[in-house]
């Protein structure tokens, strides 16, 4: 068997395919036959995905300590994950402005997979890319925080099938609490911006979830065996 840190450019391959799938289901009327055949043989092909291992530990942007946690998270998110064919996906790097302060910037293009209000994107998926945004924004306090707080505001319509970025900043401490800054642009035009309060955590809390996340893995495994 190939060891997983060499198959990751075919797990990208195979994202990638599925997001073209579940686009076409999206857009295009299959007559009852085909759709069908698609259905059993997809079917197939996931029955034999249950016999190989489960990744054991998936960290978040503050818990990601080495690069392999990094690496998990960028391929594995389902927002940022390249390997992850419900991700759109998001790009997201940190930079330097004109002032000197370090921020977080991000790219993103939404197909009909996505889509709210018609030829736009659906409001819960725009929300979620700050989450998603703010949560990298927040490490750059050197604290690691879960999201307390999320307000969106949706300043007009974001389009689909369109070149979006992203602009998050870290901009304070208050006690335990991370504040940060988000804004959405199509091209020059704001369609969105938010505001995230992150509440830091403590080792233990970190810890914790850990635990959970490997209870949920037992529960998981039983539904298919």
């Amino acid at each position: 068997m190939t060891p997983p840190e060499e198959t990751s450019p075919q797990k990208e391959r195979l994202a990638r395919a599925l997001r073209g799938l579940i686009e076409g289901l999206t857009m295009v009327e299959l007559p009852a036959d085909i759709l069908a055949n698609l259905a059993t043989e997809i079917e197939r092909q996931s029955a034999t995905l249950h016999g190989f291992p489960t990744r054991t530990a998936r960290k978040t942007f503050g818990q990601a300590s080495s690069a392999d946690d990094r690496r998990s998270f960028r391929e594995h998110s389902p927002l940022t994950g390249i390997c992850s064919p419900i991700a759109p996906p998001l790009s997201l790097r940190t930079e330097t402005d004109q002032d000197g302060r370090q921020r977080v910037v991000g790219e993103v293009r939404f197909g009909w997979a996505y889509e709210g209000p018609p030829g736009h994107v659906h409001g819960g998926y725009v929300a979620a890319i700050f989450d998603e945004l703010l949560g990298f924004a927040q490490t750059l306090s050197g604290k690691t925080g879960m999201t307390g707080k999320l307000t969106t505001r949706f300043r007009s319509p974001t389009p689909l099938h369109t070149p979006l970025t992203l602009v998050g900043t870290f901009d304070r401490m208050d006690g335990r609490c991370i504040q940060t800054t988000g804004k959405l642009y199509a091209g020059d035009q704001l369609t969105a911006d938010a505001q995230g309060l992150f509440v830091q955590l403590e080792p233990a809390h970190l810890d914790s979830l850990d635990e959970a996340r490997v209870e949920v893995m037992r529960r998981a495994k039983s539904k298919y065996r």
